[in-house]
């Protein structure tokens, strides 16, 4: 992966309501995966970390459909921190 990324529950609310990306509320964690390369080796990446995670007990799989959808996953996790800081007064960050 070229980038691989988890959020608790806490962090997935806090960051959806900060960023609405899109991130499933109810889940107790995500796991964010990014896979880079050959457009053809990366759609057989895909299918297989869709497996692997299916395979682990994930109970859905969403795959960026664009890249301003893909950037909207990434800008979720990448705003956990500070959306958590909105709605704890004492977490600086």
């Amino acid at each position: 992966p070229a980038g691989l990324e988890m959020m608790d529950n806490l962090s997935i609310r806090a960051a959806e309501d900060f960023i609405h990306a899109g991130y499933p509320v109810a889940a107790a964690a995500i796991l964010l995966c990014e896979l880079d390369g050959v457009e053809a080796d990366v759609h057989e990446d895909c299918e297989r970390v869709r497996e692997l995670f299916e395979a682990a007990g994930a109970t859905s799989v969403r795959q960026a459909q664009d890249e301003a959808e893909r950037q909207r996953f990434w800008a979720g996790r990448k705003n956990a921190f500070p959306a958590v800081g909105r709605i704890s007064p004492d977490y600086y960050c």
